[in-house]
């Protein structure tokens, strides 16, 4: 709020001088921050930090990962995986600050490199079947379309097409 202090000040014989100054005190910022979208992701990994300070004119980012911002709702890129905490500071005033740090709240997972070979049997018996070995690194689930329409799941999986004569 707005305060107007005055001061009177007097000595032994009764002479006075007054003095009046007018100051502004800020009210410190209250500082807390959402994520828009779930904090466990892959990478890249954009997120949106929601802002819920209330009555700030100053904001200053840590998102954790070496790079700061200073807008107030910022866009923010994590170009690696691994755990980020997010700190957000906020100044009103010039003079009246608060802050927060989230500790390990953004999860930024890597991303599977799917890559596969394939054979095709030359065995008459096993005419039209083809053998696809998975060589994908990181990846628990994988699955498969075999472009006839056919879909499969598995590490390693096997297909008999029926019209074989476009095979190689």
């Amino acid at each position: 709020g707005d305060y107007r202090v005055s001061l009177v000040a007097s000595n032994l014989y009764g002479c006075k001088d007054s003095s009046i100054q007018y100051f502004h005190l800020y009210k410190t910022p209250k500082v807390d921050f959402k994520i828009l979208r779930p904090a466990d992701t892959c990478k890249p990994a954009v997120f949106q930090f929601i802002n819920l300070t209330d009555d700030a004119d100053e904001y200053k980012w840590d998102f954790g990962d070496g790079t700061y911002g200073q807008t107030k709702n910022p866009i923010h890129k994590y170009p690696k995986d691994g755990t980020y905490s997010v700190s957000l500071s906020a100044i009103k005033g010039n003079k009246c600050a608060d802050s927060i740090k989230k500790t390990a709240i953004i999860h930024v997972y890597p991303v599977p490199i799917a890559d596969f070979t394939y054979i095709v049997q030359k065995v008459p018996t096993l005419d039209g079947t083809v053998l696809f070995i998975n060589n994908s690194s990181m990846a628990k689930k994988c699955s498969w379309d075999f472009g006839d329409g056919n879909t499969g799941t598995g590490i390693n999986v096997t297909r008999t097409y029926s019209n074989n004569s476009d095979t190689a």
